[in-house]
Parts: structure tokens; C-alpha cells; sequence
């Protein structure tokens, strides 16, 4: 007989897997997962949902008879930590490469799976007759349990841990990503921590599709006002912005408008091939993204230019804000990492009430600065 608790967990699972389901079917359809951040993703949700089938399984066969061997319980537990722990990995290298969007920095990370997966998995082998994730008794009956203390314990620190991440590197998250990623740690993090204290209260996996669809509706938010490669804004939102900032501008206001061309990109295309040209945009948006404030409304106005918006009304502000852009950009040519270099043109202009201009005389203002 079914107990009415798991009944309504159950159709709380149910909810949960149809959510997943549409998540990942939407994204699909947008055809995103070319891209190594959406596979990530893709791949997040696609462990959530075994790990949710895995756990409502769990719960319809609790105190039921069954027909599996005892002695398969040791490498059952051993299968369900294997799967447990994914959702962690994949966490962890998706905020790593929404921070520093390099593939390379992804394979040590699998040591935050390994390590974990060893520790749990060697103590589950020195227990194998204690309730871990499930047992079956000499009866036959088969009861579920929450996982090895040591397991949650790992839980906890590996999500603390990205979400310490998400706060060191915090200016240098694009803006409106931030409380996403930040919260999608917190949530389960909260809910592991309730789980330790009190083993009945099991919410690990809800919370953490919770996360996934907070973090699927930012990407949604984010794709319509964005570039894909830079993170910046699309020149559409820009046009957008600059028109809002110009037609409610104070009397006493002054903000100012920069304009940057990396102006060899089509050299780089043509002698290294267009994935170097792409890795020269990424790397001058990431030196942009570290010298200017995280309130700053930074874009992609074309194919090599960057328009930034900011709130500077000082020229010595102003003047040493340049300076240490040009100082990155020389510095990130002396390490020679890269076959190219990167060189930049610089265009800017401090905008009042008083020179009454519009969004798009002022972009074209900019670009012909910067083309003469």
C-alpha cells in the first residue's frame, strides 16, 4: 500500500520530470547546443531528469517486495552515487566556463567528480550492508534512504564552493547572470543543509530543477538583448538604451559614450582563420569587462566595434579609464599567448542635456571619430 506522502511526492516528481522535459525540448529546438555553454547546460538537464527518475523510483518501490538480488545492492548504491554527483560536475563546469569560457580549464575539473565519487564510493564498499541510497532487506523489501551523511556533506561543500566562485569572480560575470548563478548554488545548498539535519526532509532534486529553470529563463532574457560570443549587448538594445538615456537625461547630467574598434580583426580572420578572430573578440571583451565598472552598459555595435556607456563625468576618470585599457591590451600583447595581437582605435565623448543629440547621431558621430 502506498502512503499518501509518497503519493504526493510523487506527483511532485511527476511535475517536476514534465518541466525538465519541456526544458529540454525547447532547447533543443533553438538549437543551441552547438555551443559549449548550451551543451553544458543541455547535459545539466538531461543528468536531473535520470537523477529524478532514479529518486522516484526510489520512492514508489519503499517498503515494497522486490525480486533483485541482495548481493546487487552493493553496486546499485555504488551506480545511483555515480549518477548523484553528476548534476554537481556539470554545475561546476558550466559556472567555470560562464566565467572564463575556456574548454581547456573543463578536464581538471573532473576532478571534482572523481575525488568525490572515490571517497563516497570506498565507503559505501567498507558498508555494504548500512542504508545508503537504498537496501534490500532479508525480507525482500526494498527501502530507500538519503544518501551516505558523507555524500551530503560532499554536496554542501562542492556547492559552496561555486557559489564562493560566482562571488570571486563577480565584476567579471555579466551582470544580469549573477543572482541566477548565484541563487542556483544557494538553493539546493540551503536544502542539503536541512537534508543533514533531517534525513525525512528530501528536496535536493526539486531544488535544483528550480535552479535550472531560473537559470534557463536568464539565458532566454539574456539571448534576446545579447551577443553570443562577447556576453555584451546587441547593437539593437543598444539603440534601445541610448535613445531611453538620452530622452530622460537631467539638466545637470553627464554620462559618457566610448567607442572601440579592434580594427585588425579582418587581418586576423584572413592570416589565423576565423576562430583566432573570434578567441581577439572574446579576449578584448574580457579585458573591456575587467578595466570598466560592472553597472557600465557595455555592447557589440558591429562585427569589431564595442560601444560602452558609462556614468564617468570626470576627464581625469575618463583619461585613466583609457589608460588602463590600453595598459591590459599591452600587456595581454607582451605574453604572446596568441599568434595575433591585439591593436584598438578610440573614440569617445562626454554627451549633456545641453548637446540635445539622438541615439543614432550619436553612434554615427562615433564611428565616422573613428574612421577618419
Amino acid at each position: 500500500m502506498i502512503e499518501v506522502d509518497t503519493i504526493i511526492r510523487v506527483q511532485m516528481y511527476i511535475v517536476i520530470l514534465i518541466m525538465l522535459l519541456i526544458i529540454l525540448s525547447q532547447h533543443a529546438k533553438e538549437g543551441k547546443y552547438y555551443f559549449v555553454q548550451h551543451r553544458l547546460f543541455r547535459l545539466l538537464v538531461v543528468s536531473l531528469l535520470v537523477v529524478t527518475i532514479i529518486d522516484l523510483i526510489s520512492w514508489l518501490l519503499n517498503g515494497q517486495y522486490q525480486f533483485l538480488w541482495p548481493q546487487l545492492v552493493t553496486w546499485g548504491n555504488l551506480l545511483v552515487l555515480a549518477c548523484y554527483l553528476m548534476p554537481f560536475l556539470l554545475w561546476i563546469l558550466f559556472v567555470d566556463f560562464e566565467v572564463y569560457g575556456q574548454i581547456k580549464r573543463l578536464k581538471p575539473r573532473l576532478l571534482f567528480y572523481i575525488i568525490p565519487l572515490l571517497i563516497v564510493g570506498v565507503h559505501i564498499l567498507l558498508r555494504p550492508y548500512h542504508l545508503h541510497f537504498f537496501i534490500i532487506s532479508e525480507n525482500g523489501r526494498f527501502y530507500r534512504g538519503n544518501g551516505p551523511l558523507l555524500f551530503n556533506l560532499i554536496g554542501i561543500l562542492l556547492l559552496a564552493y561555486t557559489a564562493w566562485f560566482v562571488l570571486k569572480h563577480w565584476r567579471i560575470i555579466y551582470w544580469r547572470n549573477r543572482w541566477a548563478l548565484l541563487m542556483f548554488s544557494i538553493l539546493p545548498l540551503i536544502t542539503l543543509l536541512i537534508q543533514a539535519k533531517n534525513g525525512y526532509f528530501n528536496l535536493l532534486w526539486a531544488s535544483f530543477s528550480l535552479s535550472v529553470l531560473i537559470i534557463y529563463i536568464t539565458m532566454q532574457n539574456k539571448a534576446v538583448k545579447t551577443d553570443y560570443l562577447t556576453g555584451f549587448y546587441n547593437r539593437r538594445h543598444l539603440e534601445s538604451f541610448l535613445t531611453n538615456k538620452l530622452n530622460n537625461l537631467q539638466t545637470d547630467q553627464v554620462f559618457t559614450v566610448i567607442m572601440i574598434d579592434l580594427y585588425e580583426l579582418c587581418s586576423i580572420n584572413d592570416e589565423f582563420g576565423h576562430t583566432s578572430g573570434d578567441r581577439a573578440l572574446d579576449a578584448l571583451a574580457l579585458i573591456i569587462r575587467s578595466v570598466f565598472a560592472y553597472d557600465d552598459f557595455i555592447a557589440r555595435y558591429s562585427g569589431h566595434k564595442f560601444v560602452i556607456y558609462s556614468d564617468i563625468a570626470d576627464e581625469k576618470m575618463l583619461e585613466k579609464k583609457i589608460n588602463d585599457l590600453n595598459e591590459h591590451i599591452a600587456l595581454f600583447n607582451e605574453k604572446k599567448r596568441e599568434p595575433f595581437e591585439l591593436r584598438i582605435k578610440l573614440t569617445c565623448e562626454m554627451i549633456s542635456r545641453e548637446i540635445g543629440i539622438k541615439s543614432m547621431d550619436l553612434l554615427a558621430y562615433l564611428e565616422s571619430q573613428i574612421t577618419s
